[in-house]
Order: structure tokens, then C-alpha cells, then sequence
């Protein structure tokens, strides 16, 4: 277990092995909660670490993009 300490402006730093472990970066946005007794930090995720993780689902190139799409919208019940 690491020990930290507080300094006087109430900042504490976070031992770079849990950062990394964690697989946090400079800049990530932690949530902060106090439960029971125990401070809690809990990353929040962005919309934006969502993005290009469904590449390719739909197809690489415009054809199979668009082929798909419209076989999509051909199953719509209108």
C-alpha cells in the first residue's frame, strides 16, 4: 500500500505506479468522492475516448459504408 501526503494547499500526488497501472494520463479528469470514510477517485470517461473504437464496422471504403446503410434502411419498417 503507498503512503501519500497532503501538502498545505490540500494537493496530493499519486505514486506513478498506481497512475500507470491505472493506465491514466496527464490531464485525465478523476471524480472525487467521499464514501463511508474512504476517498474514492474514479475516472470519467469522455465521449472522446469512445472515438474511432467502431472503425471499419460498417465497412473500410464508401461503398461498403454506404451498401451497408442502405441495406439498413431497407429493413426499416415504414
Amino acid at each position: 500500500m503507498s503512503k501519500i501526503l497532503i501538502d498545505e494547499r490540500g494537493t496530493v500526488t499519486l505514486p506513478s505506479d498506481l497512475v500507470k497501472e491505472a493506465g491514466l494520463k496527464p490531464n485525465d479528469l478523476l471524480e472525487v468522492d467521499y464514501i463511508n470514510g474512504v476517498i474514492v477517485l474514479n475516472p470519467v470517461k469522455s465521449v472522446m475516448q469512445f472515438a474511432g473504437t467502431c472503425k471499419g464496422v460498417w465497412g473500410s471504403t464508401t461503398d461498403e459504408i454506404e451498401a451497408v446503410l442502405a441495406e439498413d434502411r431497407a429493413s426499416w419498417d415504414r
